[in-house]
């Protein structure tokens, strides 16, 4: 009885495995993830919804079952791929779909694996040209003191970034998308305070930050962003000295002004 059951279980043990599909390693890989987003993007250029929303959820089981230990990537990289498979199959499966979304998410979806797929000249880099007008725009209008203008070419360049930013942190270090987040925060606090003043440095801040952000080795990135950070530093350091000094100096007025008070008043009245 027991060597039947024994035969039994190895029997189903042996089905299992005939009818389980084994995972194709060549699906789950950078090269065959941006040829599906390149497929999904067609299909929605096409407005063929349906034929989209299949081929993201084949791509969202795909990358489900990579194995990420035989490639170089963060795990933030693998969050911000994630999110973006998400966000496009979210943006299919809307009840009343908006085709401008879909389209922008197709795009970003691409662009973010492509980054993945292509360490040298990724599509990403082609909106350089795009930002960098972006702000020349905004220096403009900050020159023309048009407050609407700069508002308005604030919103389009961090459209611009907003669609390039999974790319970005695929490509980049964690420090150097947290300084330019920090940059993007920044100018959108500034122009919704109307502090025009203190726009035109974050501005140059931006544009100098660019072209290595683009087209440099991680090394120049970094090397940039530590010298900025250096030169900001010795300002704070220099602007609280100003302020210290100048609570001593406020504070030594006071104390002498209640010493000539008290030398005014008749000693017997103190």
């Amino acid at each position: 009885m027991r060597v039947w059951r024994v035969w039994s279980i190895f029997f189903c043990i042996l089905i299992i495995l005939a009818i389980t599909e084994p995972i194709d390693k060549t699906t789950a890989a950078p090269t065959s993830w941006t040829k599906q987003t390149a497929k999904i993007e067609a299909f929605v250029q096409d407005k063929k919804w349906k034929a989209a929303r299949n081929e993201i959820r084949k791509l969202a089981d795909s990358f489900a079952q990579a194995d990420f230990t035989d490639y170089s990537i963060s795990v933030e990289a693998v969050h911000v791929l994630s999110e973006s498979i998400i966000r496009t199959d979210q943006a299919l499966s809307q009840v009343k779909l908006n085709p401008r979304s879909v389209q922008w998410e197709a795009n970003r979806l691409h662009l973010a694996f492509d980054a993945l797929e292509h360490d040298h000249q990724p599509q990403w880099h082609q909106m350089y040209e795009i930002m960098e007008k972006d702000i020349q725009e905004i220096k403009a209008g900050i020159k023309a003191n048009q407050s609407d203008v700069v508002e308005s070419k604030i919103g389009q360049l961090r459209h611009h970034y907003e669609w390039i930013y999974p790319a970005l942190v695929i490509d980049r270090s964690q420090t150097t998308v947290k300084k330019i987040d920090s940059l993007m925060i920044y100018l959108d606090k500034q122009v919704k305070e109307g502090n025009m003043e203190n726009l035109m440095p974050a501005v140059e801040h931006f544009q100098g930050l660019l072209y290595p952000l683009y087209y440099g080795p991680e090394s120049d990135v970094s090397a940039w962003v530590q010298e900025e950070e250096s030169i900001n530093t010795l300002v704070i350091i220099w602007l609280g000295g100003m302020i210290v000094l100048v609570l001593a100096y406020a504070s030594w007025v006071m104390l002498r002004e209640e010493k000539r008070r008290q030398e005014r008043v008749p000693r017997g009245q103190v």
